[in-house]
């Protein structure tokens, strides 16, 4: 069994996310509408029964201690999203205004690397082997480009074992490269910091002690 807590690495941002009927959004369903806000990253889709489901990543300097966010309610965490997206010419807040089930927030992590990466003829892709942020919306994109790799391993590698072994050195090569384009990613535009920067200079507190804090 692998310590996933000493493997992952938070990421600068935390999750909530809900579901609600009681908002006017101008899409259609099954649209996806994703918006780098002011203070926060926010999405929303509709289903094909009409019902929103939403989320939202505001920044945060530190992972918010558990026991803070067992004491977070869901009035407080909606006022200071619904805060956050106002700023935003978006049905962000309005959403999250509408929202009267109870819904939680978490701190968000990568996970870059894993010592393993096959055993016999079980090998790990995508998320399984380097799980990312949900904030960064790589996770496909990174299984996608294993796939390949293991594709072209699998092809050109006479037998499964040397084959996944070549897999796994590759991966471990690439790795690097990879993970800074993602932080590249995460970096332009608004990002984690750039969200906390612009928070900063506006005068809002977006860490542990403002987002429920």
């Amino acid at each position: 069994m692998l310590d996933l807590e000493l493997l992952r690495s938070f990421v600068s941002v935390v999750d909530a996310g809900g579901f609600t009927r009681a908002a006017d959004v101008p899409v259609k369903p099954g649209a996806y509408v994703m918006i780098w806000g002011r203070h926060c990253f926010f999405g929303y889709t509709v289903s094909p029964n009409g019902e929103i489901w939403w989320f939202a990543n505001p920044p945060s300097r530190s992972e918010i201690p558990r026991d803070e966010l067992r004491r977070l309610t869901t009035d407080r965490l909606r006022e200071d999203l619904a805060g956050l997206l106002a700023a935003d010419r978006t049905p962000g807040a309005a959403i999250v205004r509408a929202t009267s089930e109870d819904f939680g927030l978490s701190n968000q992590y990568d996970l870059p690397t894993v010592p393993t990466w096959h055993n016999g003829s079980m090998v790990v892709i995508g998320d399984a082997a380097h799980a990312v942020s949900p904030s960064s919306g790589q996770g496909a994109s990174l299984a996608a480009e294993d796939a390949v790799v293991l594709a072209t391993c699998l092809r050109d590698v006479p037998g499964i074992p040397a084959a996944l072994d070549e897999y796994a050195q590759a991966i471990k090569q690439y790795a690097p490269d990879r993970a800074a384009s993602g932080v590249d990613w995460q970096t332009s535009g608004w990002t984690a910091g750039k969200l906390f920067e612009k928070a900063a200079a506006a005068g809002l507190q977006c860490n542990g002690s403002s987002i429920g804090g």
